[in-house]
């Protein structure tokens, strides 16, 4: 079928394989709900509702110093250093956005990369074997 151009919505071509853009999915109305659900939302920072989550569930203790173990000083740092990672920003655009944030203070929480599945390996030691790898 891919050879004879008979894919629904696909073609083969000399530069590869090209995929006809999905049409958006969503209702016409829908958009109009949408948009007075989200008004209906509380608007907090993000590391404000990471910092309630770790207010039930204390899951920073699992984030220590690798080489002397302590935890961080500063857990509202923390959570930036971890998002940073999370959502690929980095650390240098995270420190940008965040008032008050340095690049140096968030780059001294996160581990070098050698080392950086070590948090994860604390929080699911069932993960370390796998990390290890």
């Amino acid at each position: 079928m891919a050879l004879a151009n008979d894919l629904p919505d696909a073609i083969i071509t000399e530069s590869g394989l090209k995929i006809t853009p999905l049409d958006n999915a969503v209702p016409v109305g829908a958009q109009s709900l949408i948009d007075q659900a989200t008004m209906l939302l509380p608007h907090v920072k993000i590391t404000d509702l990471l910092l309630e989550v770790d207010k039930w569930t204390g899951f920073t203790r699992h984030f220590t110093h690798l080489k002397n173990g302590d935890s961080a000083a500063d857990k509202n740092l923390l959570l930036t250093a971890i998002l940073a990672d999370g959502i690929n920003l980095g650390l240098t655009k995270m420190a940008e956005a965040c008032p008050g944030t340095t690049y140096s203070k968030l780059s001294w929480l996160q581990p070098k990369p050698v080392t950086r599945c070590r948090p994860v390996c604390r929080v699911a030691p069932s993960m370390a074997a796998s990390c290890l790898r």
